[in-house]
Formats: structure tokens, C-alpha cells, sequence
């Protein structure tokens, strides 16, 4: 599924960059050092939210998956019900 690809990859992302924090954090210092590491925790704030969203979609594509199959098997023992039931075909030959 696109969503779970998705997620996959901002999940990747998020470890790629916490890598590259952690080795930058030891060397890069000061002032722009401090504006990076800022920086870094904003975007790891608007990924927490979009992986939540992801998340979240997937969740509920699967509830909605699950309830149609649910729904369906429903329906197709309804179907094999009535079949079995009617005389229809006899009537109609003979």
C-alpha cells in the first residue's frame, strides 16, 4: 500500500537524519550549531505528525477493508441462502 511506503520511508528519513544529528552535534557548534539543532527538532516535530497521520489513514483503511469483507461474506451467504431456498429454476423448467 502507498501509505504504508510512505511511512516506511519518512520512518527511514527520521533515522538517517538522527544519525546525521548525532554525528554533527559533537562538531558543530555555537551559534549556527545551536540554529541546526533547532532546525532538526522542528522537522522531527512535523514528522512525528505526518507519521501520525499516516498512521492513522492506515488504521482506518484497514477497519474500512475489514468491514467490506465482513459486509461481503454477509451478503454472499445472504445470496447462497436465498439460491438454495428458491424454486425459481424448477418452476421455469418445467
Amino acid at each position: 500500500m502507498a501509505l504504508e511506503s510512505a511511512l516506511t520511508r519518512i520512518r527511514s528519513s527520521r533515522s538517517h537524519v538522527e544519525t546525521i544529528e548525532v554525528t554533527l552535534a559533537t562538531g558543530y557548534q555555537g551559534a549556527d550549531g545551536g540554529e541546526f539543532s533547532r532546525m532538526l527538532k522542528a522537522w522531527q516535530s512535523q514528522c512525528n505528525i505526518i507519521e501520525r497521520n499516516l498512521v492513522g489513514m492506515v488504521d482506518a483503511l484497514q477497519d474500512t477493508k475489514q468491514q467490506h469483507s465482513t459486509h461481503q461474506e454477509a451478503t454472499r451467504q445472504q445470496i447462497a441462502a436465498e439460491s438454495s431456498r428458491s424454486t425459481v429454476f424448477d418452476r421455469l423448467t418445467g
